[in-house]
This record gives C-alpha cells, sequence and structure tokens, in this order.
C-alpha cells in the first residue's frame, strides 16, 4: 500500500485497471440482465401463441355448444334429437380437453395443431405475467368443475325432452319449465366460459403488444451501450456481447414467427372474424369474413357494421340497429349466439348464419366486441332435408324402429304406435321381443340374426302381437346401421302391416279353393284332395270311392223360382250332404247342382252303400224355400279306386257315367259304375261334338204338326218342331239334343233359325191358300232369358211379311215362376204386338193358377199325361174339366195335345175343349208334306 502510494504512476495504472474492472463487470451485470429479459420475452411469446390457439378453439366450440343448446330446446322428433345431443357432446368434450391443456400443458388438436412448449402447470403459470394473468388462470381452471358437470346436466336435459316428445301432447305441465330452468343453467357456465375464451383472445394479442415494447425497449437499451462497450471492451467482453446479439436475434426470430402463426391462424380458419368498436364500427376483419361477405377488407373497416352487413331480418323486414343481437352485447355485455339471422353481402345476397358477439373489456369497460361466425347455408339445407326425412319416417306408413346394438329400442315412429298399439315412451329401452307371438317359426328368427349379426339385411315375414294381444303380420326388412369406420351402432327395421294382405290372401285362396255359395271344395280342390286319398290308399292298400250327386230337375227350380231360391235351395242341400257323411269324408260342388263326395279308408264297396243310402234319404224330408214346401231327389254314380280307375279325372267321368244312367232309371237312386255304362256316355258326347256346327251344316230342320178346330174339324195351324238329322249319328230325337243345347247356350241361335223358318214358311201357305193359319213356336226358358228375342221376333215378322197375329209362343210354367221382371216386361210387349201367348204342358210342372190371371195368356195347353187316359180314369177327366171350366172362366182357350182317338176327341168337344193336336190327325211331318195336306185336307176326320 505504501508502495502504491510510493508510486503515483502505478496508483494511476491500477486505477484505470480497477475502471476498467469495473466497466467489465457492469457491462456483465447489463448483458446478464438483457439475457435474462430476451429469455422471458422468448418464453412468454410462445405461452401467448398457444394461448391464441387454445383460445380461438374454446370460443369456437363453446359457440357450436351454445347453439346446440339452444337447437334441443326447439325439437320435437327423437331422431334429430340423438343427432344434436351428440354434437353437443362432441363439443363438450374439446372444450375440456382445452381446460385441460392449460392446466397441464401438453398437445391440443383441433384442426390446427397447437403445440406448447413442454411444461408442468406451475411454470406455465409462472410465465404469465403477474399479477393480472395469474388471477386470470385461476379463474379459467375454476370453470373445470363446472364444464365437467355439463355432462350431468346435458343428459338430464337430453332425457327431458325426450320425454317431452314422446309425451306430446299429454306431457306434464312443469316439465318444459323444468326444461327451460335447466338450459337457462347450461347456457350460464357456457356464456362464462366463453366470455373467458375471449378473454384469451384479446389477451394474447394485448400481451404480444406489450412484448414487442418490452423488446424495443431493450433493443434501445442495447444500441445506447453497444458502441461504448465494443470500444472500452474491446478486448475483454465480445464474447460475451456476441452471445447476446445472438439471443436477442432469435427474441425478434421467436416474435416474429408467433405473429405469423397467428396471422396464418386467422387467415386460414374457416368461420368468419370482425371486430367492432364500441359504436359498432368494423375494426378488424379476417380474410374468411371478407370472402364470404363479398366486401374488401378496406370496405369493411370504418363502416357500420350492421348497417352494411345485418339491416334485413329473415322475413325482409327492416332490423334496427337498437335491436340488433350482434350489437347489444356492447351495452351490457350479454354473449349472444344466434343461428336464425341473415348476413347481406356486397351483391345484394343474403345467407343464414351462426354468430356469437362476445364484449372486448379493458380495465372492466366493454371497448368493443368481437363476433364469430359461420356460413350455415348448407347446415340449414341439411337441417331442412333432415326435418323433411324425420317428417317423412313420422308420417310414413311404414313402421320404423331403431334400437342399440343390444337390441334395446332406442326410436320408434308413429307409425309403429298406431300398428302396434304401444306408445312410444312403453317400448323405449325395451327389447323387440315384446311383439313376439309363437306363430313364427324359430328359423325365422335365427336366420335374421345370423344375417345381420353378418353385417348383411333381412327380408321376411313375421307374425307379431299387439299390445290388445290381436295378431298382426308384418313384412320386415331389418338391417344394420355402420358409421364411418364400418362399425354397427344400431339396427333398423323397416316394417309394413300386411295384415290385410294376408287376409285377401287366403281370402283369395279361399276363393281358389271353395265354393263362394256353398263354402264347399270346389273342382280345384276336389281333384287335389281325392288325389291325396288314391296315394293314401296305394300306400296302406285300401279302397276309396267317389259319389257324383246331381239333384233331379234342379233346373226347373231354378228357372221357376228364381235364381236366387236355387242358391237357397244349393245351401240347405250342401248342408244336408255334409251331415250324412263322416267327419273325414269330403264333400265338395263341382258347380250348377254337381256335387261330389269323396270316401276314404274302404276296405269293400259294401261300405259305401249305408253312406249313398243316407244321402238320399237325407233329400227325403222337403226344402223349404221362401214359405213354401219342395220335394227334391238326388241321382247318385259311383266310382271305386282301384277298379274304376287309378286317377281323380278317370274316377270321376266313371261317377258321372254312373249318375246319368241312374237318371234314365227314373231318378232318385244311385249306380255302380260299370264298363257298359261307357257306352251311353259315348253317344252324349258324340252329340255334343256333332252339335257343334250343325246348324251351319243345315242338318236342322222344322217338322209341323197340324191343329184342329174340333167343332169345325178343321186346320186352323200349325206347331213347328225341330228335327236333327246328323250324317254319322242319323236322327237324333229332340229330348236327346234340346236338353244339351241348353246346357250350352246353343238353344239361341237354334230357336232364331226356328222362328225366322217358321213364319215365313206359314207366310207362304196363307198366301198360297188364303187363309189366316196360325203357327205355334217352342220358347224354351234359356230363350225367354235372352234379351235380343223380342227384336228377333220383331225383325222375323217384318222379314216374312206376316202379321203377329198369326204367331203363338208356347212357354212352360217354369219361364213364369222364376219371378223376374223382364218376365212381366217382355209379355207384356208380346202382347202389345199382338202375338197370342200359350202355356204348354199345363198341369205337370209347379202350376199357381194365379199366374193365368195375372199375365195375358190366350191359350192353355193340356199336357198328354192328362188326354190319355181321360176316357178311362175318373181322377184325369176331372182333372181336364176343371182346366177347362178354369181356362173359360179367364177367357182362354184351350188346346188339348196328344189326341190320339175319336173318343178322346168327342170326350174333349163336349166339355168345350176348341183346339186339339195328335196322332188321330197327324204326326209331325216335313213342311212339304204339311203343305200336300193343306192342299187335300183342309178338313180332316183322321190321320
Amino acid at each position: 500500500m505504501s508502495q502504491l502510494t510510493e508510486h503515483p504512476i502505478q496508483r494511476q495504472i491500477i486505477g484505470l485497471a480497477l475502471s476498467i474492472l469495473a466497466i467489465v463487470v457492469v457491462l456483465v451485470a447489463i448483458h446478464s440482465g438483457f439475457r435474462s429479459k430476451a429469455n422471458q420475452i422468448g418464453s412468454q411469446l410462445d405461452n401467448q401463441k398457444a394461448r391464441q390457439e387454445i383460445g380461438l378453439s374454446i370460443y369456437q366450440r363453446l359457440f357450436s355448444a351454445k347453439a346446440s343448446v339452444f337447437k334441443l330446446s326447439t325439437l320435437d322428433n327423437r331422431l334429430e334429437l340423438e343427432i344434436v345431443k351428440k354434437r353437443f357432446d362432441d363439443n363438450l368434450l374439446i372444450i375440456k380437453e382445452g381446460l385441460a391443456i392449460l392446466h397441464n400443458g401438453g398437445v391440443f388438436k383441433d384442426q390446427i395443431a397447437t403445440n406448447i412448449p413442454g411444461q408442468n402447470s406451475m411454470n406455465l403459470v409462472a410465465n404469465y405475467y403477474l399479477p393480472e394473468s395469474e388471477g386470470y388462470v385461476l379463474e379459467v381452471l375454476e370453470l373445470g368443475p363446472a364444464i365437467h358437470n355439463l355432462d350431468e346436466q346435458a343428459q338430464l336435459l337430453y332425457q327431458l325432452i325426450k320425454s317431452r316428445i314422446e309425451l306430446f301432447p299429454n306431457e306434464p305441465a312443469d316439465l318444459q319449465v323444468r326444461i327451460h330452468n335447466l338450459i337457462k343453467t347450461i347456457n350460464t357456465v357456457l356464456q362464462r366460459t366463453q366470455e373467458n375464451a375471449a378473454r384469451v383472445l384479446y389477451d394474447s394479442q394485448e400481451k404480444t403488444s406489450q412484448l414487442s415494447i418490452e423488446y424495443k425497449e431493450s433493443e434501445n437499451l442495447y444500441d445506447s451501450f453497444r458502441l461504448p462497450v465494443v470500444v472500452i471492451a474491446l478486448g475483454l467482453s465480445a464474447y460475451l456481447l456476441l452471445v447476446t446479439l445472438t439471443r436477442v436475434g432469435k427474441v425478434i426470430e421467436n416474435r416474429k414467427q408467433a405473429e405469423d402463426q397467428l396471422q396464418l391462424l386467422l387467415d386460414t380458419t374457416v368461420e368468419g372474424i370482425f371486430g367492432v368498436d364500441e359504436q359498432g364500427t368494423t375494426t378488424f376483419v379476417n380474410p374468411s369474413a371478407s370472402r364470404m361477405l363479398g366486401y374488401s377488407p378496406e370496405e369493411l373497416i370504418n363502416r357500420s357494421n350492421h348497417q352494411l352487413i345485418h339491416h334485413t331480418r329473415s322475413d325482409g323486414s327492416h332490423y334496427p340497429a337498437s335491436e340488433c343481437c350482434m350489437l347489444e352485447v356492447l351495452e351490457g355485455g350479454t354473449v349472444h349466439t344466434v343461428d336464425n339471422e341473415l348476413f347481406w353481402r356486397k351483391d345484394g345476397t343474403s345467407f343464414p348464419v351462426e354468430y356469437s358477439s362476445n364484449p372486448i373489456y379493458r380495465k372492466g369497460k366493454i371497448v368493443g366486441a368481437v363476433v364469430n361466425f359461420r356460413d350455415i347455408s348448407e347446415r340449414k339445407q341439411a337441417e331442412k332435408r333432415i326435418r323433411t326425412l324425420l317428417q317423412a319416417i313420422e308420417q310414413s306408413p311404414v313402421s320404423v324402429v331403431m334400437t342399440d346394438t343390444n337390441g334395446d329400442i332406442e326410436y320408434v315412429n308413429r307409425a309403429f304406435e298406431i300398428t302396434s298399439g304401444y306408445k312410444a315412451n312403453e317400448v323405449l329401452g325395451k327389447n323387440p321381443r315384446i311383439l313376439k307371438s309363437d306363430n313364427t317359426p324359430e328359423e325365422h328368427f335365427k336366420e335374421l340374426w345370423q344375417a345381420i349379426l353378418s353385417g348383411q339385411s333381412w327380408r321376411g315375414e313375421l307374425q307379431n302381437r299387439k299390445k290388445n294381444g290381436d295378431l298382426f303380420w308384418e313384412r320386415a326388412y331389418i338391417a344394420p346401421v355402420v358409421d364411418e369406420t364400418g362399425s354397427t351402432t344400431h339396427y333398423l327395421a323397416v316394417k309394413e302391416d300386411i295384415s290385410l294382405q294376408k287376409q285377401q290372401e287366403k281370402k283369395i285362396l279361399h276363393q281358389a279353393n271353395y265354393d263362394s255359395l256353398t263354402n264347399l271344395p270346389n273342382r280345384f280342390l276336389t281333384l287335389d284332395r281325392l288325389s291325396q286319398i288314391i296315394k293314401e290308399a296305394q300306400r296302406n292298400q285300401h279302397m276309396a270311392a267317389v259319389l257324383f250327386l246331381d239333384l233331379d230337375d234342379f233346373k226347373k227350380v231354378n228357372d221357376s223360382m228364381s235364381h236366387e231360391a236355387g242358391d237357397k235351395l244349393l245351401i240347405q242341400a250342401a248342408k244336408r250332404l255334409k251331415e250324412s257323411v263322416r267327419i273325414d269324408d269330403t264333400v265338395s260342388r263341382l258347380g250348377g247342382d254337381e256335387f261330389i263326395i269323396l270316401l276314404g279308408s274302404l276296405h269293400t264297396e259294401k261300405e259305401v252303400l249305408p253312406i249313398a243310402e243316407k244321402i238320399l234319404n237325407c233329400f227325403k224330408p222337403p226344402f223349404v224355400l221362401d214359405g213354401r214346401e219342395l220335394i227334391l231327389t238326388a241321382s247318385i254314380g259311383i266310382s271305386i279306386y282301384p277298379s274304376d280307375g287309378d286317377n281323380p279325372a278317370e274316377l270321376l267321368r266313371n261317377a258321372d257315367t254312373a249318375m246319368y244312367q241312374s237318371k234314365e232309371q227314373g231318378r232318385n237312386t244311385f249306380n255302380f259304375f260299370t264298363h257298359e255304362m261307357n257306352k251311353g256316355i259315348s253317344r252324349r258326347l258324340q252329340v255334343e261334338e256333332q252339335l257343334h256346327g250343325a246348324l251351319e251344316r243345315n242338318e236342322f230342320q222344322l217338322y209341323y204338326q197340324p191343329i184342329l178346330d174340333i167343332a169345325k174339324r178343321e186346320i186352323i195351324g200349325t206347331e213347328s218342331l225341330l228335327r236333327w238329322h246328323n250324317p254319322i249319328l242319323g236322327e237324333v230325337r229332340p229330348d236327346e239334343f234340346i236338353p244339351i243345347t241348353e246346357q250350352t247356350g246353343q238353344i239361341i241361335p237354334l230357336g232364331q233359325f226356328v222362328i225366322e223358318q217358321a213364319l215365313c214358311t206359314t207366310a207362304q201357305w196363307q198366301n198360297q191358300f188364303s187363309k189366316p193359319f196360325r203357327v205355334a213356336i217352342n220358347i224354351s226358358p234359356r230363350q225367354f232369358r235372352d234379351p235380343n228375342l223380342i227384336k228377333q221376333i220383331k225383325a222375323a215378322l217384318a222379314q216374312c211379311s206376316i202379321p203377329s197375329s198369326s204367331v203363338v209362343l208356347e212357354i212352360t210354367e217354369g219361364v213364369l215362376l222364376s219371378g223376374h221382371t223382364y218376365i212381366d216386361d217382355a209379355l207384356s210387349e208380346l202382347n202389345n204386338l199382338g202375338v197370342t201367348i200359350t202355356m204348354d204342358d199345363f198341369g205337370t210342372g209347379y202350376s199357381s193358377l194365379s199366374y193365368l190371371r195375372r199375365y195375358p195368356f190366350g191359350n192353355l195347353k193340356i199336357d198328354r199325361s192328362f188326354i190319355n187316359d181321360i176316357t178311362i180314369d175318373p181322377a184325369d177327366r176331372e182333372l181336364v174339366n176343371a182346366t177347362i171350366a178354369m181356362a173359360h172362366g179367364l177367357g182362354i182357350t184351350v188346346v188339348a195335345e196328344g189326341v190320339e182317338t175319336e173318343e178322346q176327341l168327342n170326350y174333349l168337344k163336349q166339355q168345350g175343349c176348341e183346339m186339339a193336336q195328335g196322332y188321330l190327325f197327324s204326326k209331325p211331318i216335313p213342311a212339304v208334306e204339311m203343305k200336300h195336306l193343306l192342299q187335300n185336307k183342309q178338313k180332316l176326320t183322321t190321320a
């Protein structure tokens, strides 16, 4: 020390060294502080970038969550409820992940990858600005439990709204109040969180500006001491200065990178974002907003936002700024989320938007608002399509059922409720087995589950049971519902109630196999059952029998008493037949008055006898029709398997042949088939075959039998009678071919032929002999039902130029007893035409004397069966006497047919009978012979 004192130069050197050392120490201290500041700025820039990204993501998701809650409150459809609830749950999950990142750090992914530097929660909080930001972070973290509680609240809201939909219109009065209060609670939590998310965005921008200012201050500080330090410490601190400059450059680079990434985030987000000041003037706008609105940023900034893009409501009415939800936040800070308004583009078009308006605070005062929005045109269209689809499903006439993968019902539409009788709330959560009946085979269900569990669809028919126990049929289409990954999430069943169709099918099947009148098996089912009986007989070596039954004279009953009466008779006959056979025997109706009885499990032919006799006896009691008693008999033919045939067609044909044999034997009996009977059936088939085309081949000819005036013994007319000579069959009797023509309808053209020939021939005789000859023509009941009969007669009268008074039409009593109105009309028209009507074969049918008085008969013809024994049988004489007296009393002329002796003629003359015909005078003869007879014998004594 003394030496230093002693050497001034040394002291100066030491002082200079100490000064330099002090400067170096100060320089090092300043450099160290600057480096610390640079590190702090870099860390905070990274954190600010992370907070911006997280805040924006949470803000957007909260916006969507609030929109979902709003949507939930308006739903009235269960399927749409499920969709919106899923959207809300997805948003809530991402919000909770964002809060967890703020608390713990880590990686958060939501469209844009957001990387936070690896930090724990302590240094994340410590790196926020104090004390303000620390309190802010705590506020955000405190909202975490509230957000997590939303899971439970949202589930409760979902259940309440679902109950409201299911119970509508009978939901409890307090249900809507509970829903409203719960929505209010949820929205409060969402709004608070959304406000804080908005603050995160705002705070990140403000803090970034502060960091920039601090960096500028640090940069100025560095510039102020940089040159002196370099000059003074040129050789001592170059390394330290180099480190400092490198760190500052890195800070600048990090800040620029953060700003670029933030700008990239705003530029690339699909949502439109703009800010307004407290007057509603636009302060900033991102590219998406500019693009959607059609304005450049310069055209939007410093313009009244509401007047430019928000001036008109969706209904076209003016939207005052004072009512604008977007600007209302500037007054009281109330956050609004809206999805039912329009924004207007520069070109004058509009588009629906979903937007949220959040306040911007500065030192506790609202200084503006940030609005983010999205074009929801596609969503609105999708929602409209969904609503249309849901409405279509609800209004669909087919049932729609959706279950989860466990088979528990989650949704049913209105058609399901109508069809099954169950309300939706009665089946939700339950298995579709509640509809199961025991009538659907288990194999159906096995096939069903095998198909849908393998990812395939299933189609089929199920018979289910309604709530009230009634069975019903459904045609079902069941298929798995898969998500985008191909995983099955639900099962969908679309079912159509086909109960009516099944009833119709059953009815059609019944109609195809059963007679509609008697409800007996028809020909088709009879042949099928007969085939089964034959197979069983072959298998068991048994016999079987076919009984072919035909009602005797049923045609007369049907024609005389109306078809309605005939139908009643057939129904009664069918009932008696069923009561006369064994329980396993089959009684069927082939058609008309023909029935078939099938007997199986026979050991001998004798077993058929008591059954056949019982059937005949069942017809002995009179049938009662409309208060009248009627005796009806039946003729039966029997064929035996295997002796008379080994197939259904042959057995039926042979039984039919045996039945005709019973008819020929006098009816009301039965006959077993014999091979000799085939000759008779062959004859009938030959007659039927030759009748076809016989008229065209001119094989028919008219014969005439004279009718005499008994008192004058003079020919006054003829009866025309049809004869048939076939080159193969020879002469065919009328009683053989006429019934066949009536059955086949050939009687109509034959009748027209007879009318034309008889009238024209008679007209020739009248002209030749100058006599008013009359001609009698037989008209069958089938002809009388022909609506063209009157026209044919009028045409023939005109064609032949013969007066109508020369025509006599002979009809049987059966025509009159039908009771049809057309009978009255036809007889009245014929009478007005001047044609004489004769009642033919009087006394042989179901005579009703009242008809003689009711209808305009001119003649009454007594049947030959009463004339034959008139001279020897007192009973016949009395009947003839009474008939003549009755006819005269009614002013009707009497004609006797079948007169063969002078005694008969004389007796009839004594009783006052006016006309007669028979072999006593002449048999029926051809027209040529009749002409010769008229020329030579107009007065006859005997033939």
